[in-house]
């Protein structure tokens, strides 16, 4: 399994271990091309992200960031793109179906 990891592992422009390069390897054994992703604990939405590389490539995105200033700068990153949505709270076991289940 770790073989895998270090195969796939890329940072491609955003993340900072290797997330990108594995997440596109698992899209691309599931088949998946294009849909709706959710970013809990987003910072400032680009910085270690591992959603902001689908967003780049026409996915829409929620991104979930409960401290107030590090939500203001990802809204400010994302204010220009319509399919990015930023969202100020905490998410726990209690809500986390809220921002799973919704677009």
């Amino acid at each position: 399994m770790l073989e895998l990891l270090h195969k796939y592992a890329k940072n491609i422009t955003y993340s900072q271990n290797g997330e990108e390069g594995i997440l596109i390897e698992c899209l691309k054994r599931m088949k998946i091309t294009a849909s709706h992703s959710v970013e809990i604990g987003a910072n400032n939405g680009k910085w270690c992200s591992n959603t902001a590389l689908l967003i780049d490539n026409g996915w829409s995105c929620k991104m979930v960031e409960g401290d107030f200033n590090l939500w203001k700068e990802c809204a400010d990153n994302w204010k220009a793109n319509e399919k990015v949505s930023c969202q100020c709270t905490m998410v726990d076991k209690y809500n986390i179906n809220a921002f799973v289940n919704n677009k």
